[in-house]
């Protein structure tokens, strides 16, 4: 796990285009932040506060996002795979054509309200995720097991 320097670490702060694979931002609070096209590969993420954080084109395969606020987040075109995202806080977020491809589980995520056109959802376990008003037009829904959803 690697660290940042807590100077950065603000609500609204940039990270576009860095490499942050791997670092904590474990419960801190980054609303509105910038991470469009960056390298979160492995990333910690969990319980961290991302309402309206922008991840646009962002490679987030294997991050944790377990008890993640990403409300109102724009996440369109990134890579998502093999995240855990359980309990995690995606209503209202854009995921358009983000690949979200065998996920670590989905397991009590709120997804409400999300835009999820022509994402990549294949493999991924859903029980109990929250999928009111959600728009799948277009999305890859192949292998997923939706389980009191």
């Amino acid at each position: 796990m690697r660290e940042i320097d807590p100077a950065e670490i603000m609500p609204g702060a940039r990270f576009q285009g860095q490499d942050l694979h791997e670092v904590n931002f474990i419960g801190m609070n980054l609303m509105g932040s910038n991470f469009a096209q960056a390298n979160l590969r492995g990333a910690f993420l969990g319980k961290a506060n991302l309402q309206k954080a922008d991840f646009t084109g962002a490679d987030l395969t294997g991050a944790n996002l377990m008890g993640t606020k990403l409300q109102q987040a724009k996440l369109n075109r990134s890579v998502m795979q093999d995240c855990s995202m359980q309990g995690a806080d995606l209503s209202e977020a854009i995921l358009t054509g983000a690949d979200m491809r065998m996920g670590n589980g989905m397991f009590g995520a709120n997804l409400s309200g999300a835009n999820l056109e022509y994402a990549i959802l294949r493999g991924n376990y859903m029980e109990t995720t929250k999928l009111g008003g959600v728009s799948l037009i277009g999305a890859d829904l192949e292998g997923s097991a939706l389980i009191q959803v």
